[in-house]
């Protein structure tokens, strides 16, 4: 890791509160969250949407982040600085079919970087007209 490399996460540690930032594990039946000694599961089948979008740090270069919003509109951010990032990003059209697959958003937020991108959004099933 080179000098500039080294300075820029240690500004990104700086940003924002100074809460932990939480652990995040991938598994088949979903995402599990690790924050201030508690433990939530976000099953698949209960995210409703993700947005990434190239998010401002305020440091030479600009860093990707990950918004899943599910259940009744809990949000939980991911960003490329945490290990999870890379298998999430690599595993979710497996998980959550219809997502947009990652070398194609992944291009669309380097051409935009300022606009956010929806690359899964849940269908949401209508109940007949009676």
């Amino acid at each position: 890791m080179n000098v500039v490399d080294q300075i820029n996460r240690w500004l990104l540690s700086r940003r924002g509160n100074k809460r932990t930032a939480p652990t995040v594990n991938l598994g088949p039946a979903g995402l599990t969250v690790h924050s201030n000694d508690r433990e939530t599961s976000i099953p698949w089948d209960e995210i409703n949407r993700i947005v990434v979008l190239t998010a401002d740090a305020y440091v030479p270069t600009d860093f990707r982040l990950m918004v899943i919003q599910w259940g009744d509109g809990e949000i939980l951010e991911i960003n490329e600085e945490m290990p999870v990032w890379s298998s999430l990003v690599t595993t979710l059209e497996r998980f959550l079919p219809g997502s947009t697959a990652s070398h194609k958003w992944m291009l669309e937020i380097q051409a935009n970087p300022k606009t956010p991108v929806t690359i899964y959004r849940r269908a949401t099933t209508t109940s007949p007209a009676s």
